[in-house]
């Protein structure tokens, strides 16, 4: 329906005709359709006509004119009236992984609605991700430059380009993965130098750090440094002798040398104070961290902090239990470390194409980190202790950790230097393989996917059989990806499972939130609720969710901006036709959406699909069925 509202301004009763003319908006001169109503209007007084149109007579936009004629005189008004088609242009991806030299079937028959006869204009494409842990030492790039003037940023930068410097020249000569290609040794080079430098003349006479130039040493920032220098200086990572130049090897023996001398004072200083005020002994995280990279291997203060560390089994969260097996195992308290090994084992869970990783709340979380450093806590202890009987759970752990970087930009680049020293310390072989393509057989054709472009493929019915075979060893992953348009109402609800989305509606009655179904009525004035309700299998970054309300419907917010859903804060778009909700960061488990609307006017009308997208791997994402709504 059309309304329009005619407002008598005369001192007299008023009748005649008001018209709609609908003109094409191409030309604005071929006519449409055309209407005329009889109307009346007392004296100062306003009248509301109402043009029908029957469902789905438009199929273009139009310029609409309503006017109104009557006692030889007119008026009326002009304007654009977009009609919005009935068809929509879907994406359906289907993820897939696959582990290992193999060959594997992968179903499509779901793509294009289930292969509806309507759906049109297809397309079929295929991404694929050879070697993921590429993706852990493109994420170094975050760091290669310092963010501030200080001593933790300068340290993570020279661990950065020193490693992207001997992972570039371990790679350069086979692979054509963009990490390489776009990878520019010499400004690496350069800005190891600078942050070598740079680190020498921020430390002071005592060998500690501060945190910016001017403030006194800390022991904290110290520390922080002093890790990072310890992975340089680590036996795993000798070969980046060859990357270091101009003496910058020999200058960061010596400052992490002079750094542990003033850790070693600072901590039998605290030792011994808190030993004459009688207080606790048991080694917090700051003595545990201090512990697992300290030259001093025995004395009174470490035998101390060692036999109350094997006390504290019941009182610690998994991400303190191995890191205190890693150094029960370092001092030599074997059986201990080993009872830490199996309480943390004990909270690992498994799930198919996922891998094992920890659900539950002793895990450390947040929401910058995530689990990561838990887990990775976690996959050096089982590592370093009983790794012949903990060997076939690594595989699965390293498994769910790079699946966390297919949907995850990782904000903080420290768990980015602590993933890849993992890599490089147990995984390096399988971690700095060559990238290969990826062979397709779609029906009679066979196509070769590199890991960088997306492959288009000459999409046909998708309950041909679809096989892959993959060369190379260790895990990869890709998706394939259907696009097409179908009329809106032919839509059924489509989800992998990774990220999906289902939809409910509600009224308000009485000041209460009442479920909708076909049969409730509603009228012009009500107030309904879509619920979206989005579950995320894991932590993701960058998640989109959107809503396509009919025309009937307006927002009760009227201002786009960053809004709260419960104890969710997003930012919220809104448009004509639709609503979008934006999340930097979005946990695993289930998240509920309400999105409230006027009732504005009469008749039947149709939704849009409902969508819930992961934009840094769109491969993850599903949507909802549309609904219809009649008002009286």
């Amino acid at each position: 329906t059309i309304q329009a509202r005619i407002q008598n301004q005369s001192s007299r009763l008023i009748s005649g005709t008001a018209t709609m003319r609908l003109l094409s908006a191409k030309d604005e001169n071929t006519t449409v359709t055309t209407q005329n109503l009889p109307f009346s209007v007392e004296a100062g007084k306003s009248s509301t006509v109402t043009f029908t149109l029957p469902s789905g007579s438009l199929n273009e936009d139009v310029v609409c004119e309503i006017f109104a004629t009557a006692d030889g005189c007119s008026d009326g008004e002009r304007n654009l009236l977009p009609v919005l088609q009935t068809r929509e242009t879907i994406t359906e991806n289907i993820p897939f992984y696959i582990e290992g030299a193999t060959t594997k079937d992968i179903n499509i028959s779901t793509l294009y609605n289930n292969d509806s006869p309507t759906a049109t204009d297809r397309t079929l494409e295929i991404g694929y991700t050879d070697n993921p842990a590429l993706d852990v030492f493109r994420a170094l790039r975050a760091v290669q430059m310092p963010k501030h003037d200080n001593a933790p940023c300068y340290a993570a930068a020279l661990y950065s380009n020193i490693v992207m410097i001997s992972i570039y020249d371990q790679l350069s000569e086979t692979s054509n993965d963009t990490l390489l290609h776009n990878f520019d040794r010499e400004k690496a080079q350069a800005l190891a130098e600078e942050a070598a430098s740079k680190l020498e003349s921020l430390q002071l006479e005592n060998g500690s750090w501060s945190w910016f130039k001017g403030m006194e040493g800390s022991p904290y920032i110290t520390l922080a440094v002093a890790e990072h220098l310890s992975r340089l200086k680590s036996s795993r990572v000798q070969e980046f002798k060859s990357s270091m130049v101009n003496g910058q090897w020999s200058m960061v023996n010596e400052m992490l040398s002079k750094a542990m001398s003033y850790l070693d004072k600072y901590m039998q200083e605290d030792y011994t104070k808190r030993k004459e005020k009688g207080w606790s002994l048991t080694p917090n995280e700051f003595d545990l961290r201090y512990m697992a990279i300290c030259e001093v291997t025995d004395n009174e203060m470490l035998r101390t902090y060692v036999s109350q560390l094997a006390k504290q089994l019941k009182n610690m969260t998994i991400f303190g239990k191995a890191k205190g097996a890693l150094i029960l195992q370092r001092f030599g308290k074997t059986k201990d470390a080993r009872k830490f090994t199996e309480s943390v084992k004990h909270y690992l869970v498994f799930k198919p194409g996922f891998g094992r990783y920890f659900a539950t709340d002793i895990a450390y979380y947040s929401w910058q980190d995530y689990r990561l450093p838990t887990h990775l806590a976690a996959m050096r202890c089982l590592t370093n202790v009983d790794k012949e009987k903990n060997a076939r759970l690594l595989p699965d752990m390293q498994m769910w950790l790079l699946r966390q970087k297919q949907t995850q930009l990782w904000r903080n680049p420290l768990n980015a230097i602590d993933a890849a020293d993992y890599l490089l310390t147990y995984s390096k072989e399988e971690s700095l393989r060559q990238t290969d393509t990826l062979q397709v057989r779609l029906g009679s054709e066979t196509y070769k996917v590199s890991s960088t472009p997306i492959t288009p493929i000459d999409p046909i019915s998708p309950s041909s059989p679809f096989k892959i075979e993959k060369h190379s060893p260790g895990i990869s992953w890709g998706y394939v990806r259907g696009t097409f348009t179908e009329e809106a109402e032919r839509l059924n609800s489509y989800t992998t499972g990774e990220l999906s989305i289902e939809q409910k509606m509600y009224v308000k009655q009485r000041e209460e939130w009442v479920e909708m179904t076909e049969d409730t009525p509603l009228s012009v004035g009500m107030i309904v609720r879509i619920r979206n309700i989005i579950h995320a299998d894991r932590d993701m970054d960058f998640v989109s969710v959107t809503t396509k309300h009919p025309a009937c419907l307006e927002p009760v917010k009227t201002l786009s901006g960053y809004t709260w859903f419960g104890r969710r804060g997003g930012y919220l778009e809104l448009h004509d036709t639709e609503t979008a909700v934006f999340f930097d960061w979005f946990t695993r488990g289930t998240t509920t959406l309400d999105l409230e609307y006027y009732v504005t006017r009469t008749g039947t009308y149709h939704s849009g699909i409902s969508t819930a997208t992961c934009e840094y791997a769109p491969e993850f994402s599903s949507y909802v069925h549309t609904f219809n709504l009649k008002i009286k």
